[in-house]
């Protein structure tokens, strides 16, 4: 059974899909797997050229399994989409979406709608709203949450029990030049909850990202691989995701912060209730009240109460969010067609 993987982005930003799926040769269930950087490949010799490079290794490494990673505005035709699938090994063609979309500031795009309609299955992110919004278009949809994509080793990390009790925060504050209507949803939530907890805890509250630059919590920017290191030197994390009302969904800063041993702070979403049931290292707030009330309660806590809680953070991540994983997962959750099961 082999797989062939058409990543989005620049070449060597997605390891944790190439050593997700390394994993899956080397536990056996692939027999082996290649990967392009389409979007990279693209800027070398061409978007149209691509997708003829992409149809010839195709044809020539027939593999079982093709999945797309993350079309976005790139260009995509239809004819390119049925060429894949019409390869003599008739492969099971998924598309993986990591992000959210919809709404007037983040319509689904016109490729992403030809790959979505042309695959067999689609795999995404969160569910309520935006499942809805796919099932329009393909009702064969697969829940794939994030994972902790960063690079991780478990012989080169090691949690931080002596922390400060401060809280971290790490997101951008998101606007438009065409008004509140464009704006990402949950941007403005976003906007005065950070406001108001800075407000509230202006000397432990650490606000990474841009568009800050007036608190006096901010902290500048912070580059993607820093943050297990940063995460790793205080207790708690802070959080209001985007689309709050699309259930199950939660960016790849969650993993990565209760893999580094945070304690998790945030906005509820619908599904969190049965992902995280009886872990005692996350809390959900549904007003900035709430958020504040929280807070004040785990500065209260012993610092021995709070390591359990860490240690549990961390277990859960490497239990269910590495990618490793959630890559094996998803590959567990394809459904067995004959020509798949077969190759």
């Amino acid at each position: 059974m082999k797989a062939f993987l058409l990543i989005h982005g620049e070449d060597g930003t997605e390891r944790s899909i190439e050593n997700g799926f390394q994993n899956l040769v080397n536990i056996g269930k692939l027999t082996s797997m290649e990967f392009l950087y389409y979007q990279a490949e693209s800027r070398r010799i061409g978007v149209m050229e691509v997708q003829d490079e992409i149809l010839k290794r195709v044809i020539k490494y027939q593999p079982t399994l093709i999945i797309i990673f993350h079309v976005g505005k790139f260009t995509i035709t239809s004819g390119f989409v049925k060429a894949m699938k019409a390869i003599d090994s008739k492969p099971l063609l998924v598309y993986d979406e990591g992000d959210i979309f919809g709404g007037l500031a983040k319509p689904i795009t016109k490729s992403m709608k030809i790959v979505i309609r042309g695959a067999d299955y689609v795999s995404i992110r969160g569910l309520g709203p935006w499942r809805d919004a796919i099932k329009k278009i393909n009702p064969n949809i697969i829940y794939t949450p994030h994972c902790a994509s960063i690079s991780y080793s478990n012989e080169h990390f090691s949690l931080n029990f002596k922390r400060d009790k401060r809280i971290l925060f790490i997101g951008n504050c998101t606007k438009s030049k065409l008004g509140m209507f464009r704006r990402l949803p949950g941007s403005a939530g976003r906007e005065q909850i950070v406001k108001y907890i800075s407000k509230c805890f202006s000397d432990i509250f650490d606000v990474y990202g841009s568009g800050w630059q007036n608190l006096k919590t901010s902290r500048g920017l912070l580059k993607f691989n820093d943050q297990m290191k940063v995460a790793n030197e205080s207790w708690f994390h802070f959080s209001f995701e985007h689309y709050p009302k699309v259930s199950h969904y939660y960016s790849d800063r969650l993993p990565i912060s209760l893999l580094a041993g945070q304690i998790y702070i945030c906005h509820y979403h619908e599904g969190y209730e049965q992902i995280f049931k009886d872990c005692d290292f996350i809390y959900f707030y549904r007003t900035k009240q709430e958020a504040k009330q929280i807070i004040q309660n785990l500065l209260q806590e012993d610092e021995s109460i709070l390591r359990h809680k860490s240690e549990h953070a961390h277990e859960f991540a490497k239990k269910n969010m590495l990618p490793n994983i959630v890559w094996e997962r998803f590959f567990n959750n394809l459904p067995k067609t004959r020509n798949f099961i077969n190759a």
